[in-house]
C-alpha cells in the first residue's frame, strides 16, 4: 500500500487439492479441487456446526437466490467461479465472510508473513511490499488488519492461491 504502517492478514477460507491441466501447447492451469472449508472454518463452534456452516447460513441469508442450494463449501466455490474478482458476487461474499471472520476472532493463517522494503543507495526506503508466503493450495481472504481512517481505505481480497499472486491494493 502506498500508505505506510499496513499489516495484511490472510485468513484460508477453501482447502482442497492442487493439480495443473495441462493443453496441447503446454500451458499449465492450476486447479483446486475437492474443496472444503480452510482448517479454521472448519472447526466446530456450537451443537456440531462449523464456522462454515454458519458463513452458508449468512450467505444464504444475504443473497437466498444464489446461495439457496449451498450445503457445503465446495457448493459455495462453484457459485464464486467465473465472477469478476472486482464484481459484486465476489464483493458480497468478502463482505460476509470478512465480517465473520473478524467478528469471530478467527485464527490467521499460519504462513510467512514478511515486510520487505527497498532502500536507496542513502538507505531512505523508497518501496515497501508485504509478502505473505508458505501457504497451502486454498482460497484467502486476505485482510487489511489497519483501522480505518478518513485517509486510508480498508481492503479485502479474495485469492485463489495455488500459484505465487501479487496484489495491489486500492486506497
Amino acid at each position: 500500500n502506498d500508505n505506510s504502517g499496513h499489516t495484511y492478514n490472510s485468513y484460508q477460507v477453501f482447502q482442497g487439492d492442487y493439480s495443473e491441466k495441462i493443453d496441447e501447447e503446454g500451458n499449465k492451469t492450476p486447479i483446486l479441487s475437492n474443496i472444503e472449508w480452510g482448517t479454521e472454518l472448519s472447526k466446530e463452534f456450537e451443537n456440531g456446526k462449523t464456522h462454515g456452516d454458519k458463513i452458508i447460513e449468512l450467505l444464504k441469508e444475504k443473497n437466498p437466490d444464489l446461495y439457496k442450494d449451498c450445503e457445503t463449501a465446495d457448493d459455495v466455490a462453484r457459485k464464486l467461479q467465473g465472477n469478476d474478482n472486482d464484481g459484486d458476487v465476489i464483493r458480497e461474499f468478502t463482505d460476509v465472510v470478512g465480517k465473520y471472520i473478524l467478528d469471530n476472532n478467527i485464527e490467521i493463517t499460519k504462513g510467512t508473513y514478511t515486510l520487505v522494503e527497498e532502500k536507496d543507495e542513502a538507505g531512505k526506503v523508497i518501496d515497501e511490499n508485504y509478502k505473505i508466503q508458505y501457504l497451502k493450495p486454498g482460497y484467502y481472504l486476505v485482510i487489511d488488519a489497519k483501522a480505518n481512517d478518513k485517509d486510508d481505505a480498508y481492503s479485502r481480497y479474495l485469492i485463489y492461491v495455488v500459484q505465487d499472486v501479487t496484489m495491489e491494493p486500492k486506497s
